[in-house]
């Protein structure tokens, strides 16, 4: 038998409620809510994706998908913002607020059930390889195997999308006092999940001390943004470590047809050299 996944919606109407959840309910079991006390409430249902308006009573979708963020029970619910209209700042804002997509009216309903469709497909295939043992046993997080398989769906998909596709690598090399211990990668995987907030983001731990995180659906600026993020609370966390250096080599790109994975790999493999050199985050 298929299996009926669910959709949790929560708005005001107009948009999501009265042109989407129509449609998709052919489809789909659909879970409506019209407050940010209703949505977390039925957030423990465990839906496989959730359209938030960003316009919501009592609390805006951003500060409502911070929160879900926050929370265990909810934390790794693929997020679609839908909006009342166009806004590139406010969609730049909620994808680096860890929303999946961002979809604003006049909604095409074929292309946004298409996007929901594939927003789906994609987090099951991820719920299936986390139970597969795709782990990295020291630090928890997704290992070698899981991030090549990861990002060849991702490069193929963004071609299929024309959506960028970014990349940090990062390395801990040996600091003043030696090398990193166990504990250093421990807490530096810790700081890379957290940061890894969309479903679709990957954090990888991959050989000698390397480490990657995959940032499908991500402008430069973006990705730049994340790594920053992640060097500063890598500093707070760690500062004191003087066993290990951390630096971050930063890639995007939109795939297109003359151009392969190992190509980017490449890319991304300058711009960590480029940052042991001379920086502590570049870009390619």
């Amino acid at each position: 038998m298929e299996t009926r996944y669910t959709i949790l919606a929560a708005g005001r109407g107009n948009i999501l409620l009265d042109e989407l959840c129509p449609m998709l309910r052919e489809t789909y079991t659909v879970i409506t809510a019209s407050s940010a006390e209703e949505f977390f409430e039925k957030a423990s249902l465990a839906p496989d994706l959730a359209l938030l308006e960003t316009l919501m009573p009592g609390m805006d979708g951003f500060e409502l998908l911070v929160e879900l963020k926050t929370k265990p029970v909810s934390a790794n619910i693929p997020v679609i913002l839908i909006a009342p209209f166009p806004d590139h700042d406010d969609e730049e804002k909620g994808l680096l607020l860890g929303a999946v997509d961002y979809i604003a009216a006049p909604v095409n309903g074929a292309v946004a059930r298409a996007r929901i469709k594939t927003h789906i497909a994609t987090s099951g295939r991820i719920r299936a390889a986390q139970t597969e043992g795709y782990g990295d046993p020291l630090t928890g997080i997704a290992n070698k195997r899981s991030f090549d398989e990861r990002i060849t769906l991702e490069w193929k998909r963004a071609f299929r999308e024309k959506t960028p596709v970014s990349l940090l690598f990062m390395a801990a090399g040996a600091g003043e006092e030696g090398s990193p211990d166990d504990a250093f990668f421990k807490t530096l995987a810790a700081i890379l999940a957290r940061n890894a907030r969309r479903p679709s983001d990957l954090a990888a731990s991959l050989d000698s001390g390397r480490f990657a995180v995959l940032l499908p659906n991500t402008s430069m600026n973006g990705a730049v943004k994340i790594a920053e993020e992640i060097y500063s609370q890598a500093e707070a966390a760690l500062g004191g470590d003087k066993n290990a250096v951390i630096n971050i080599g930063v890639v995007s790109q939109i795939p297109q047809a003359d151009m392969s994975l190992e190509d980017f790999f490449a890319r991304a493999e300058k711009a960590l050299s480029q940052a042991k050199a001379s920086g502590l985050i570049c870009q390619e």
